[in-house]
């Protein structure tokens, strides 16, 4: 029997030591001679550990973790190409790119990254490639000079290459979210996918896809043979001490130990785009807005991490888990006639999102009011009064929405008249240090 264990998008576990060591004890026990371990992508980023340690973090885990083939995702390139050729130059795994290109050729050339690779494991010849977004610039929070072919077609050819080396499988590790046009366009055995929600198994066309849950939450175990699938909970695992150890000493290394405040409440973390409004998303919007000395302030969903933020006494590495990235404040200068289409963007409809009640961020200073059936903003305040179109507005956000389209396409980086040194997490830090930590829901966001 050959089995695939399989990670996705792990980001947020380096940042809690505990569900680390139960990932790292899941894969002990089922790990054997007959068993590939593979991920398939964002397994380098985002985390706290990872912003703040650099690629000592990501490197520390995957060395714990050692697995056998990786693949790149989007969050992989938060900190830039380089610190993602040296991950994949250092890891213990093997990195597999099919459609990711730099300077005119395969990214990662020179730094052991492959086109695929064949792997012989218990009599079976496993073939294994990878793909990423074709949207990797639009969703990644750093600029990196990597462009993407199309991944479809690059599965295509990869196949081909590894059934006429032999291969007796094939497995593509997918990090996008239209892995079902591979499953339907190829006849690989099993696409390991990640980067999207939710998690499951299923088939198509006699491809069995598997999509594990992120921050290390579960693996898929799967029988190449049969086709057989099992969705392991890493909660019932045993911990691995020397996974739970290596992290703490990360955690101690990034010098985010220091008490920040108190929470009577816990604050849970939404684990889905399109929320709402929500108790954290206020918080880091108001944040973001006091760091920009701003009119406005907007974070976005897929900008927050983690679960749940526990009551009690509140450090600096719990809040800054919550926003992990390197993204620093930018402020905007705009017209209310633009502020309002950018705020009217925040409907989660615009990203595809099916809830038709679905808002994609947090707003602070502002109060806007939806038909939600209509999908139109009938009311939007900023400090109380109606945002008049032909004043000027200061807009503060992250750095991501300021550089991409993706969420927001009405304001931009042309709008920028003042970049901040400190990153988001920083500023949420000192906001807490300077008002403390007590978010409500507000009704900032309303529908009607």
């Amino acid at each position: 029997m050959t089995r695939i264990l399989q990670y996705s998008d792990l980001e947020g576990v380096y940042d809690d030591a505990r569900a680390f060591g139960r990932l790292v004890g899941c894969l002990d026990e089922r790990r054997d001679d007959d068993a590939l371990v593979l991920g398939a992508g964002d397994d380098m980023a985002p985390s706290v550990t990872t912003t703040v340690l650099g690629v000592d973090g990501p490197l520390t885990a995957l060395d714990l973790l050692n697995p056998d083939v990786e693949t790149f995702g989007n969050h992989d390139f938060d900190h830039g190409a380089e610190f993602a050729r040296t991950v994949a130059r250092r890891s213990p795994a093997t990195y597999v790119s099919a459609n990711l290109r730099a300077d005119g050729r395969r990214f990662g050339a020179d730094d052991g990254v492959r086109r695929r690779v064949v792997r012989e494991v218990d009599g079976t010849s496993v073939g294994v490639f990878g793909v990423t977004t074709p949207e990797l610039d639009a969703v990644t929070s750093g600029r990196a000079a990597v462009s993407t072919t199309d991944p479809v077609t690059a599965a295509r050819e990869a196949e081909t290459e590894l059934r006429t080396a032999g291969a007796d499988a094939v497995v593509c590790l997918a990090h996008m979210g239209g892995d079902a046009a591979i499953a339907r366009a190829t006849d690989v055995d099993l696409i390991c996918g990640g980067h999207t929600v939710p998690a499951g198994s299923t088939e198509i066309d006699g491809t069995t896809l598997v999509r594990p849950k992120r921050d290390g939450g579960t693996i898929f175990e799967v029988d190449l043979a049969s086709g057989e699938t099992t969705h392991h909970d890493v909660d019932a695992f045993p911990v691995a001490q020397r996974g739970v150890d290596a992290l703490r000493e990360a955690r101690r290394d990034a010098g985010l130990a220091e008490t920040v405040g108190r929470l009577d409440d816990p604050i849970d973390v939404p684990d889905r785009n399109g929320a709402g409004e929500t108790r954290i998303g206020n918080f880091v919007a108001d944040a973001v807005r006091w760091g920009g000395d701003a009119d406005v302030g907007i974070y976005h969903d897929g900008g927050l991490r983690g679960d749940r933020i526990a009551a009690g006494e509140v450090t600096a590495f719990d809040l800054a888990s919550a926003v992990p990235f390197t993204d620093r404040v930018r402020v905007l200068d705009v017209s209310g006639e633009r502020l309002r289409a950018a705020l009217s963007e925040m409907d989660g409809r615009c990203l595809g999102l099916a809830d038709e009640r679905s808002w994609f961020g947090n707003v602070s200073g502002a109060r806007v009011v939806r038909d939600a059936a209509a999908g139109e903003l009938v009311d939007a305040t900023v400090g109380g009064d109606p945002i008049d179109d032909g004043e000027r507005y200061s807009l503060a956000v992250p750095g991501y929405l300021s550089a991409s389209d993706h969420v927001i396409a009405a304001v931009g980086d042309d709008d920028a008249v003042r970049r901040t040194d400190a990153t988001v997490y920083e500023r949420v830090i000192e906001y807490a240090r300077e008002f403390g930590i007590d978010p409500e829901v507000e009704d900032r966001m309303l529908e009607r």
